[in-house]
């Protein structure tokens, strides 16, 4: 592209037209089958084992209640002795019990009150609140709940001070109940022991328990939830709930609740290291269904998970988390998943499972049957243990959805070292594919997931004055994991493999070797945040700049996570093919070429008032050439330019140069007469990041004289420029 610019000298100036720069920068249902929970425990039962018999002998003869001062300062032992002595006095809690005006309590004996006060009419559930810490005794034990319930705490807490953790405490007193605790705190520095029967102890059968923001921290007496018999018991988790039991006298975190839903959007973390229990599961037919979204993280140093049969359900966005570990209360070497007993496991959509063991030696128990409808990952692994982790179980998984992504079974020889091998990468859909501990070389870790894929990206070029760049971003990826995504590009203005398959191995190969090292390849890697939170897609954004304008680019993309423990999984690397047109312009610095000569004499560079240059604009080298020189109105006429002196006679030779120090470029054009210029000399100017894209002008020559007073000429200069491609 030819371009024109006029440059006008003015009494020793140039005038001229500047040229801006622009920069540019759940519900749930279940069918209640009544099974009744036994016990086949192995000879080597615990006398905490043999404490818990599964056999209920109803007691007609409780303590007769007892009143007690209000727990607000937390009452000791003595105060609660002396509110036994005052037992004769009436209690009245506060309210009606309903949910516009509940009963609010202080005391334990309010407390009981409220629990066995009758319904009014109309009535179908008592809503309780407690108004203030509640400390009961062994003398204040046995609350019986034999109505609908909902106890809110308001944060408040309920403490034992006792001795026998070994005894219930609270009980249902009624079939077909729907009871509801919320807001909770169980368990202090000063009371930390609670019921060995749990929170409440469902004694009777279609009992709907539901627990919601529970903070439980017991020593001895540990084990939350209890049910000794009844079909269709059930016990929901909901809100946020921690459960941590570590100590003696503390069996599993639950025992007779066949089916245990933690409900959607809940997080639950229980932590049980207690010496009594063999199981943190314990039901003839367990059924755990975590909902959606719902998180469940559950560290134990017992030997099982369920003691027997188990059916795992985790529903979509739902993670179930397991982690095994030995202490000094409990110094099992294996966990075993299920001891009796099928073992099925069912992860939806964008589920989640991890089943690890710090214990030596792996992974044993029931062979688990997985059914895989589309999880992010399910992984087995024996963390920092050199130990097989499926030295005696042998997982089936099962593929039953048909999303079109593609699922890989990974595992690691040594985790410490991340030695990382594939099974399989291509599970398809309606495989089923049994893995055993010898398909694995005696591997530390067994990892089913999602691959990594780069799902769409785009790129795009921009030009502009001072802008040549393609931008890219990656707008929709697959992971194994909502964190740690990492992106690489690179840019090339070659092709970086010679076959014609860009998934091929040959060719994902080639563009992984090619690097930054070599000529006309740009890299860029976007790496995971410290914390490994998610990169939102606008910050998978990268712009590729300064490029040379009139070439084709090829743009790739992989994007990878190393946010599983020891694994690194990639993605294929991906193409774009993005021409960056050539783009040409000028722009001319907007003070006048001023100068002053001498009279007479040479005169040069240092003669020249203002510095004075030119800037290449485009992204690509142009070719700039001065065509012609008309004399203004407003100069001299009685100075005249000449090539040679002939009279001497107020003669005027003038050349202008072009000069560029960072380069050692410089051309003279000259000396000028007025008109059209022969075609000679053309200066270079490369593209505007280059120190060769802003050379400066100014005017040198000699002034014949004679010395007669100042004397102004005015110029105009006509210049070309174009691409220096399009010059050749």
């Amino acid at each position: 592209m030819k371009r024109w610019i006029k440059l006008i000298v003015l009494g020793l100036l140039i005038t001229h037209t500047s040229h801006p720069s622009v920069f540019a920068q759940v519900t749930h249902s279940s069918e209640n089958e009544e099974h009744l929970t036994t016990r086949t425990e192995e000879s080597s039962s615990k006398s905490g084992d043999a404490i818990k018999d599964f056999s209920y002998e109803e007691k007609n003869d409780w303590p007769a209640e007892s009143s007690s001062d209000s727990t607000k300062q937390q009452p000791t032992s003595e105060s609660a002795e002396r509110s036994i002595q005052e037992q004769s006095l009436e209690v009245q809690a506060a309210g009606e019990g309903t949910s516009s005006n509940p009963f609010r309590v202080q005391n334990a004996a309010e407390l009981k009150e409220a629990l066995k006060a009758d319904f009014m009419e109309g009535q179908t559930t008592h809503y309780i609140q407690l108004i203030n810490d509640i400390v009961y005794t062994d003398d204040d034990t046995q609350f019986e709940i034999d109505k609908n319930t909902v106890l809110e705490g308001n944060h408040h807490a309920i403490l034992y001070d006792g001795t026998r953790p070994a005894s219930v405490h609270f009980r249902t007193g009624a079939n077909n109940l729907t009871i509801t605790f919320k807001n909770i705190t169980y368990g202090n520095e000063q009371y930390p022991d609670s019921s060995y029967y749990g929170i409440l102890q469902a004694t009777n059968s279609n009992i709907d328990f539901t627990v919601e923001n529970i903070q439980y921290t017991i020593r001895d007496g540990g084990q939350p939830f209890y049910a000794n018999k009844g079909a269709g018991n059930k016990l929901t988790l909901t809100g946020t709930n921690r459960f941590y039991s570590e100590g003696a006298t503390g069996g599993e975190f639950n025992e007779g609740f066949e089916d245990v839903y933690f409900a959607a959007n809940s997080q639950t973390s229980i932590h049980n290291d207690t010496s009594t229990g063999s199981a943190i599961f314990w039901t003839n037919d367990q059924r755990i269904f975590v909902e959606e979204n719902a998180e469940v993280d559950i560290t134990f140093s017992k030997r099982y998970l369920s003691y027997n049969k188990l059916e795992l359900n985790v529903a979509r966005g739902g993670k179930f988390t397991v982690n095994g570990i030995t202490t000094s209360i409990n110094s099992a070497t294996y966990m075993t998943l299920v001891r009796a007993g099928d073992f099925t496991m069912n992860f939806a959509q964008d589920s989640i499972g991890r089943f690890t063991t710090e214990k030596g030696r792996g992974l044993d128990g029931r062979n688990p049957i997985v059914y895989a409808n589309s999880p992010y990952y399910i992984l087995f692994d024996a963390g920092q243990n050199p130990t097989s982790i499926i030295n005696s179980i042998n997982p089936t998984f099962h593929r039953i959805d048909d999303d079109g992504k593609d699922y890989s079974i990974e595992y690691l020889l040594n985790q410490a070292d991340a030695v990382q091998k594939t099974l399989t990468n291509n599970v398809t859909s309606g495989q089923s594919l049994e893995v055993s501990n010898s398909d694995i070389e005696n591997g530390q870790s067994l990892l089913y997931t999602r691959n990594v894929s780069v799902d769409d990206f785009w790129g795009s070029a921009q030009t502009g004055d001072a802008q040549s760049e393609i931008n890219t971003q990656i707008t929709q990826w697959t992971l194994p994991s909502l964190k740690q995504l990492e992106v690489n590009y690179k840019l090339s203005d070659r092709t970086l493999y010679s076959v014609e398959d860009i998934y091929s191995a040959e060719a994902q190969e080639s563009i992984e070797q090619s690097t930054e090292n070599e000529a006309g390849i740009q890299e860029f890697a976007l790496q995971p945040t410290e914390d490994g939170a998610r990169y939102p897609a606008e910050a998978t954004q990268h712009t590729f700049s300064p490029l040379v304008g009139g070439k084709t680019y090829y743009l790739y993309a992989k994007a990878s996570t190393s946010g599983l423990p020891g694994y690194r999984l990639e993605s294929l690397w991906v193409e774009k093919v993005i021409e960056v047109p050539a783009y040409v312009n000028m722009t001319f610095s907007t003070d006048h070429l001023r100068f002053a000569s001498p009279i007479p004499g040479v005169f040069g560079k240092d003669q020249n008032l203002e510095t004075y240059s030119v800037r290449n604009l485009g992204n690509v080298p142009i070719a700039l050439s001065l065509n012609e020189v008309i004399t203004n109105s407003s100069s001299s006429s009685e100075i005249a330019l000449v090539k040679q002196f002939t009279l001497r006679d107020q003669e005027y030779k003038m050349q202008l140069v072009a000069e560029n120090t960072l380069t050692n470029q410089k051309i003279t054009w000259g000396p000028l007469i007025e008109g059209e210029v022969e075609e000679g000399q053309k200066m270079q100017i490369d593209p505007y990041w280059t120190p060769g894209s802003q050379p400066q002008l100014y005017i040198e020559g000699e002034y014949s004289g004679p010395l007669i007073g100042p004397k102004d000429v005015s110029y105009l200069f006509k210049f070309t420029y174009r691409s220096i491609q399009e010059d050749q």
